[in-house]
């Protein structure tokens, strides 16, 4: 695919790139005209943003947040200060994470979102495990369900239902739970790998990371914002929300 760069001669530099990819362009007497498959076409003479020779592109703006870069920070929430929301996806050095334009809130004047995880990021990166124990008596069920039981009820303050199970010294995913009975979790997925019989095995959970994000962490953030109106968008700034991650 190809793009247009556009060069400023009082920086002298390429500040943008543009979409559309003409034969020809000529700049007279303050409007700007290129051809196109032979046809002469006249720009910014109508409100349909993004649109050029009848196709619609999206609008991109990408730029590294790199405070203290030296510290590994977690990169928890974003806000817009524009007219409208653009979507945002949060790449840092670890993992990656998505803010959709319907996932903001109005907020003191401003588009206010937390950054969730993608739902391809690597699940150990994140930092919501939470730690059951292990069990008391061999994990029962097979195919689509497994039965995890433990010496003690299981704390429905920090594990709810919807969570993933993890099992083994090297983490194993065991299905989402879909029950918590006193001291008996219910977990049930598509395809499940076999567990054995063994007692003690240690067993914990993962919040939902797209749901649950407890922040990016990284070194730095590659941010990509991406507008797909046709309307007229205006961003004035960006702000992140960001603190130190301690291990």
């Amino acid at each position: 695919m190809a793009d247009t760069l556009s060069y400023n001669e009082q920086t002298e530099g390429w500040p943008s790139y543009y979409s559309f990819f003409p034969e020809w362009m000529e700049g007279m007497n303050n409007r700007f005209y290129s051809f196109k498959g032979g046809n002469l076409h006249l720009h910014n003479s109508n409100d349909q943003r993004g649109t050029f020779y009848g196709a619609t592109s999206s609008a991109i703006i990408q730029f590294c947040a790199n405070k203290s870069p030296l510290e590994a920070k977690l990169f928890k929430a974003l806000s817009l200060q524009s007219d409208t929301t653009w979507e945002a996806i949060v790449a840092t050095d670890e993992v990656t994470g998505t803010v959709l334009t319907n996932y903001y809130e109005k907020k003191e004047g401003m588009w206010f979102s937390n950054i969730r995880f993608n739902s391809n990021s690597v699940i150990t990166k994140n930092r919501s495990f939470v730690g059951i124990g292990n069990t008391s008596d061999t994990v029962g069920g097979s195919g689509t369900t497994r039965t995890f039981t433990f010496a003690s009820n299981v704390p429905q303050s920090i594990i709810s239902i919807g969570d993933t199970i993890f099992y083994g010294t090297t983490p194993t995913q065991g299905g989402v739970i879909s029950s918590i009975v006193g001291n008996v979790i219910t977990a049930t997925g598509s395809t499940l790998p076999a567990v054995g019989t063994a007692i003690g095995l240690f067993v914990m959970a993962s919040k939902n990371v797209t749901a649950e994000s407890y922040g990016l962490l990284g070194d730095y953030a590659v941010v990509t914002l991406v507008e797909d109106g046709t309307n007229a968008s205006e961003l004035f700034s960006v702000e992140f929300d960001v603190m130190k991650s301690y291990p």
